[in-house]
């Protein structure tokens, strides 16, 4: 019989010495397909998300996950779950932060009650709990999630703006030596009512905070922004990754690490107006951040942040350049006929 949630997470964080590592490193989240970007950096081979699962005298097999991001200087912070990680078991209630400091090679950080502490070592890609004792309860390993439309193919006849190869209907638009676009271009077209696929990565900047942590933008029309930024283990942030920038935060954080490929999927409905260009309606959009709805058919009543005044006038999308280093690549467009 599985313990009343209270009860199995007291035992959890105060008494772990009486939990015993299962030895089964699977991850039931999908594998990211994409390398990383490649590093030699310690800092960044510890951040990430970790997995691993636990059980209880009484033979009950649960399931912990881990969520930790480089600060700078080599401090860390996260967050520890049980049930597993965000989307993957995660109940959206139990949850406790951890925070730490490198020392060479080896990583220890402590729960904010001071109870149990998590122990890595770069290159290993485990992480081993102990509770306050010292006694070890818990294994976990690293794991690389994908986005869930990563990868996706676009319909046939939709326009398709860059497949790798070729750029179709962008402007400004410059091919990096990994062949993958910079930050910087515009569609060609202006847009109305569209639906768009998009395929970011973010740059490992871990000394910056907030908005100067791999910040870019998708400007719809150039009036509207779905925030680009490493938010990554923060939490939701009302500018963070997926805002509408400064009118709305995402309803949950899908952010994965800095390094791996994530996606957008953006539906978007232009704003009404009548003859006398009078507004009749506004904006509307939903947006998928890495397969996980964010925004579900909002209301954009106005531009947001520094986005042109809103008019009956169609504008292109921007690609923002925020002087940060986040690159795109698999971008399509399909339009109503």
């Amino acid at each position: 019989m599985r313990f009343p949630l209270r009860l199995l997470t007291g035992l959890f964080v105060l008494t772990c010495g009486a939990w015993a590592v299962v030895n089964d490193h699977r991850c039931e989240a999908a594998q990211e397909a994409a390398p990383l970007i490649e590093t030699t950096d310690t800092e960044q081979s510890l951040q990430g998300e970790y997995s691993g699962r636990v059980r209880d005298w009484y033979g009950y097999v649960g399931r912990a996950g881990l969520q930790l991001a480089a600060r700078g200087d080599g401090k860390f912070s996260g967050t520890l779950f049980l049930d597993g990680l965000p989307f993957d078991g995660w109940d959206r209630r139990n949850s406790w932060e951890v925070s730490g400091t490198l020392e060479g090679e080896r990583l220890v950080l402590t729960t904010a009650d001071g109870q149990s502490k998590l122990r890595l070592r770069a290159g290993r890609e485990f992480a081993w709990l102990e509770d306050a004792e010292g006694r070890v309860c818990a294994g976990l390993s690293k794991v690389r999630r994908r986005s869930r439309t990563l990868g996706a193919q676009p319909p046939r006849g939709v326009s398709v703006l860059f497949d790798g190869e070729r750029l179709e209907g962008l402007e400004g638009a410059k091919i990096n030596d990994a062949g993958n676009l910079s930050v910087g271009f515009t569609t060609v077209d202006p847009v109305q009512d569209f639906e768009l696929h998009v395929e970011f990565r973010l740059p490992f900047e871990p000394n910056e905070e907030g908005q100067g942590r791999g910040n870019s933008g998708v400007y719809i029309q150039r009036r509207y922004e779905v925030q680009i930024l490493d938010s990554f283990a923060s939490g939701i942030e009302f500018n963070g990754c997926a805002s509408l920038y400064r009118q709305r935060p995402p309803a949950v954080n899908a952010s994965l690490p800095p390094g791996q490929w994530q996606t957008y999927d953006i539906h978007f409905q232009a704003a009404r107006w009548n003859e006398a260009g009078e507004k009749s309606a506004p904006a509307r959009i939903s947006v998928w951040h890495n397969g996980i709805l964010v925004h579900n058919q909002v209301e954009i009543e106005t531009k947001t942040g520094a986005g042109q005044p809103e008019s009956p006038e169609p504008l292109p999308i921007l690609f923002q350049d925020h002087r940060n280093q986040v690159e795109f690549r698999n971008l399509w467009i399909v339009k109503p006929d």
